[in-house]
């Protein structure tokens, strides 16, 4: 899978394009991130990380208001959360909510999100 996706990018694939999904349009990055561990074994992880050392629009968000950050909350995906900070560090709007006003906090529901995501955490963690 990995090597697919270095293949497309190789051939330059627009990283930034938007792509039908069910009923909206997506940017490319949240159509690879979705899905329960584990990332790493199946391949999904690498193309993450593919993408994100493209020039893609990390605060890109689909029709809900949904970035890819906030989607990987959402499935806990805390490999991807650390890459996404570590690649853009404060160019992530961390504290963003969609469009219906939910924090990454509710979307990862979990209690201890932020201590996970960030070992020298010493705020509250909602």
């Amino acid at each position: 899978m990995a090597e697919a996706a270095r293949t497309l990018l190789n051939f330059g694939v627009n990283v930034c394009q938007y792509r039908s999904c069910s009923r909206s349009q997506l940017p490319l990055l949240h159509l690879v991130i979705p899905g329960p561990p584990p990332l790493a074994t199946s391949g999904f992880l690498m193309v993450v990380k593919l993408l994100l050392a493209t020039a893609i629009n990390i605060n890109a968000k689909d029709d809900e208001g949904w970035s890819a950050w906030r989607v990987a909350a959402s499935w806990s995906s805390y490999d991807i959360l650390r890459d996404i900070m570590y690649t853009y560090g404060t160019c992530v709007e961390l504290d963003a909510r969609t469009d219906d006003g939910v924090s990454v906090h509710d979307l990862s529901q979990d209690e201890y999100f932020c201590r996970k995501l960030m070992p020298n955490w010493s705020g509250t963690d909602k």
